[in-house]
């Protein structure tokens, strides 16, 4: 993907994030701009100049209230994907997609499951406020995950190396064993175990980071609009702890070498 392809795919990223804005705002959801498209909002006033996606957090509940309404409330150009809507789908978050085009990921190739322009909506769960308990669990998430993914023919190893794929030989091994729909059935509960809990902190449902990608609650609660491409979206009002947790000195732009983004094979635009 050259320069003038990933501006566009930004500029049709940004066009579904001010959608979920829409919608957002409409319902009383809360929302923010998460991981790269926060730092990106923070340290660039928008897209990090070599970034190709745009992510999305809510907390679980008003992640629920959203993908509750965003079937019905979505401009017709768009559609929510997730497992409910897929059982191809590999992922245990959800994607808003752009009709009509095609972008297709290296480890997603093999995949039956839809192949647009998307961008990513991450709920973030109640996480125990036993670390030991904590630790664990996000041990079995990660682990049931990866099997999920390879049930699904996303292969996270294509592309990495003999040594990726060694690691990953015993996990296709273990997905023999287990059914699509009984590894969904396994992280919804394992996921939901907290959600009657105000838990002090929480993490990010996307399964392979959730031993890592977890913050204390008050930052994803209380939200300070900031600008990202011309327009304003949410993040912590605290972004300064959250960007420090994450990825330490934020401000200091990667060697190119660690300029990592997405291996798309094929992309095509369509009518847009």
């Amino acid at each position: 993907m050259n320069e003038k392809e990933l501006r566009k795919v930004q500029v049709l990223q940004l066009e579904m994030a001010k959608e979920v804005k829409r919608i957002c705002e409409k319902y009383g959801i809360a929302y923010f701009l998460d991981a790269g498209s926060m730092l990106g909002a923070v340290r660039h006033k928008g897209f990090i100049p070599w970034d190709d996606d745009l992510d999305i957090g809510f907390l679980k509940e008003d992640y629920d209230k959203f993908v509750n309404v965003a079937k019905s409330e979505l401009n017709e150009k768009y559609y929510l994907h997730d497992s409910s809507t897929d059982d191809g789908y590999g992922l245990v978050f959800g994607k808003i997609r752009l009709k009509g085009t095609r972008f297709v990921e290296n480890m997603s190739e093999k995949s039956s499951s839809a192949k647009e322009i998307y961008i990513d909506l991450f709920p973030y769960d109640n996480r125990a406020e036993n670390e030991r308990d904590a630790t664990k669990e996000a041990a079995q998430f990660r682990l049931l995950t990866h099997l999920l993914m390879i049930k699904c023919k996303m292969y996270v190893w294509r592309g990495q190396g003999v040594k990726k794929w060694v690691k990953f030989l015993p996990f296709r091994i273990l997905a023999m064993f287990y059914t699509k729909q009984g590894l969904r059935k396994k992280i919804d509960s394992l996921t939901t175990k907290h959600a009657l809990e105000h838990t002090t902190e929480v993490y990010i449902h996307d399964g392979t980071a959730a031993y890592y990608w977890h913050f204390p609650r008050y930052l994803l609660e209380q939200l300070t609009d900031m600008e990202f491409e011309g327009e304003l979206f949410p993040i912590p009002q605290d972004y300064d702890r959250f960007l420090t947790i994450a990825y330490g000195d934020y401000m200091e732009l990667p060697p190119e070498s660690k300029r990592k983004t997405h291996n798309i094979i094929e992309l095509d635009f369509g009518k847009w």
